[in-house]
């Protein structure tokens, strides 16, 4: 999960530099993603286990 993080970053730091609106928000929001599971994906996983 780390790397898919880091490959998006450093994608959305590259299209900030050459790519368009639509592109970089595209990207941001694809990174916002990732960091939504990465942040909430243990939380859900031990509410499930202790069901």
């Amino acid at each position: 999960m780390m790397k898919e993080l880091e490959k998006a970053r450093r994608n959305l730091y590259a299209l900030i530099e050459t790519g368009t609106a639509e592109q970089i928000i595209e990207a941001s929001r694809y990174l916002d993603e990732l960091i939504l599971k990465k942040v909430f994906r243990p939380n859900w996983q031990k509410n499930s286990s202790g069901r």
